[in-house]
């Protein structure tokens, strides 16, 4: 158990390190991220700067981390959103039933026939290319996620004998739902959560690679990639940076995910 948890504290300390300096990037990073040297570009890493810098000379170590801001930004939004929605549908599909559930995981079914990467690509060029749009594309790709796995959990709390005895009790279907049911879903939910922001984050950067993201000047981690893609042999460090950071935190990500379910759910020990 001690070995667990020691695998638990680990990649959440270094994702909320990680999102530290990218909220809060001016605790660390002193230079703006926009500001352009002629006389610094393509500065090979060093005292002066840490990570070097970009073609136009502005610092890549301000921009990775006021980038993180923008990628992380739209990736927890993102999911937070979807797990607003798709917690809804989940549980109404789930503790409802009927002709509601056969609807709603009908039209949920049909978003998940579609690649996710495929989908968002398709949502964000539709919407506009910009930070917000990229959120809403996100949000909109892990809803119906997000419904099936919620309605899969509460449909096997409405089958244990707990809530027949609540029904027997007189207590309402709502009430025995929000008291007792959402709390027994939440190890599925949680593990599902971290999953889809190291997923959301992951495609947001494919998004900000192909220019569906955020725009120039705003940095996020997939458009400094794709700014540094053309600089690769002359220049590896502007790629290295993003590209090593954005490893890191997806698969502290995961490696959270996988350590939450061994802790919430004793049988997966």
């Amino acid at each position: 158990m001690r070995g667990i948890r020691l695998r638990l504290i680990v990649p959440g300390v270094v994702f909320l390190c990680v999102a530290l300096v990218s909220f809060f990037p001016g605790l660390v990073a002193k230079r703006d991220p926009l500001e352009i040297d002629a006389a610094r570009v393509l500065t090979e890493p060093g005292s002066d700067a840490w990570l070097g810098t970009d073609r136009l000379g502005r610092d890549l170590f301000s921009r990775l981390l006021h980038g993180g801001q923008v990628s992380l930004s739209v990736a927890l939004g993102s999911v937070a959103i979807a797990l607003a929605v798709g917690g809804v549908i989940g549980i109404l599909c789930g503790a409802i039933g009927g002709k509601v559930d056969l609807l709603l995981m009908r039209v949920v079914d049909l978003f998940l026939s579609f690649p996710a990467f495929l989908l968002a690509i398709t949502l964000a060029a539709a919407l506009g290319p910009n930070a917000r749009n990229a959120a809403i594309a996100l949000a909109i790709v892990y809803a119906p996620i997000f419904a099936r796995v919620i309605r899969s959990a509460t449909i096997a709390e409405v089958s244990k004998g707990y809530c027949e005895a609540l029904e027997t009790l007189g207590v309402s279907r709502s009430k025995a739902t929000w008291r007792h049911i959402l709390p027994n879903i939440s190890t599925p939910v949680s593990v599902q959560t971290t999953a889809a922001v190291a997923q959301a984050l992951l495609i947001e950067s494919g998004l900000s690679f192909l220019g569906l993201g955020s725009q120039p000047p705003t940095a996020s981690w997939g458009s400094i990639i794709s700014e540094g893609r053309v600089l690769l042999e002359l220049a590896p460090w502007v790629v290295l940076g993003p590209s090593v950071l954005l490893s890191v935190t997806v698969l502290s990500l995961f490696l959270l995910g996988d350590s939450l379910r061994e802790v919430l759910d004793p049988r997966s020990r």
